[in-house]
Formats: C-alpha cells, structure tokens, sequence
C-alpha cells in the first residue's frame, strides 16, 4: 500500500514524455548491486529499483528503458545527458551540489557485520579500536570518522574482498548496506557464519537523482 501511494505521489514529480518532446524515459540503475539491481542469466535487468519503475511507469502512463551499468558507469550516463534519472541512489550533500533529487521511496540501514564466533557485537562502539572493513565509497564514511575516531577503517573497494577479509580475520567487522550485504552473504552461501549487529550504524534514504539543470525533470 505504501509503495503504491509513493508511486501515484512520485507523478507530480516527472513531467509526461509528451511534455518533453520525448517518446521514453531513459532510467540508469547499476548492475551487481543485489537485491536492488542485478542481471538474470539471460541479460534481463531486474531488481528491487527497477520493479519500482517498472510498476511507476504503468500506474503513470510512461515508457521507460533502463541504462545499466557499474556505480561509476551510472553515475556517468546521468553526467553526461544519456539517462534521464537515476534508478535510486542515496542523499548526502556532496550530491546535492550537482544533483535534484525527487521525495523519497525507500530507506536503507547500513549494518554492523561479524563472525558469529566472535563476541557479540550490538552497536559501532563495540568496534572502537577493532579493524572495520567499508567501501571507499560508501556514504556513511565521513560520519564515521568524525564521530568514531579510535575505529580504525580499512578500507575495501570489493564487498567479496571485504566478506573474505572478515573471514581470515584481517578485520574484525564490516560496514555495508544491510540488504545488500545479506545478498551477497547468501550468494557466497555463508549463512549462519556471519551476523548482523542489533543497532544500524546508520540510515540512508534513497531517491531518483537528475542534474540540477534538469529541475523540470
């Protein structure tokens, strides 16, 4: 119900393609981001993000294509005028220098992992002084910094790389997006070795993103 009402409000939003003088919406979603973006075995993009879309554009009338790629690659197809909008993407402040964003349609928790053998961890403050493995560019990582300085962060540019650091021990917990680290735990069909701290270190929302100089869009 709630996702419904998102996507009859999100309309006010988009102008209509016969507005613009355009017959499609060109939507860019990054691949290799499951549960909210991946390819089938046959090429298909699916996904949480493009399902949304998908069911925006029937409720509202709209043609839509989605431009796939990796994070940079998305980011580069909204840069340089090739998509319309971005799939979904978090809000911060360094975006909103270049980017608009549109209301909101879904909230991610960015979680606390470690090795179910290990002692317990329930909130970020039971890793100070402990090795933290996170993604460079993962939103949450300027506040960490500021607010945690005795954790020690080491940084990983692949969630794989990360997951198997944490399994030899080369850092004692990680920091990701809940829903897509769990997909990649169960891909790697680690269940049961690997737990989720109780407290999200922190929340993100997630909206469209377009250039400022697209503020009809």
């Amino acid at each position: 119900m709630l996702v419904l009402a998102i996507i009859f409000y999100s309309h006010t939003f988009f102008l209509r393609a016969s507005e613009r003088n355009a017959d499609i919406f060109v939507i860019a979603t990054i691949t290799e981001n499951s549960p909210f973006g991946m390819r089938t075995p046959s090429g298909e993009i699916t996904g949480y993000y493009t399902e949304f879309w998908h069911l925006w554009a029937k409720v509202n009338s709209h043609k839509i294509k989605f431009l796939a790629g990796d994070y940079t690659q998305s980011i580069d197809f909204i840069n340089d005028g090739v998509a319309d909008f971005h799939s979904g993407l978090f809000v911060n402040k360094a975006r909103e220098k270049m980017y608009l964003f549109s209301n909101s349609f879904d909230n991610i928790d960015n979680g606390l992992f470690y090795l179910k053998d290990q002692l317990p961890v329930s909130r970020l403050t039971d890793s100070e002084r402990m090795l933290v493995g996170i993604h460079p560019q993962h939103g949450p990582i300027n506040y960490i910094k500021k607010m945690y300085p005795n954790i020690k962060l080491v940084l990983i540019d692949d969630s794989e790389r990360m997951i198997e650091a944490l399994l030899a021990n080369r850092v004692n917990t990680l920091i990701g997006e809940v829903p897509f680290i769990q997909a990649k735990i169960e891909e790697m069909r680690l269940q049961g070795f690997i737990d989720l701290a109780d407290e999200p270190v922190t929340s993100n929302i997630i909206s469209a993103m377009v250039l400022n100089k697209n503020r009809k869009m």
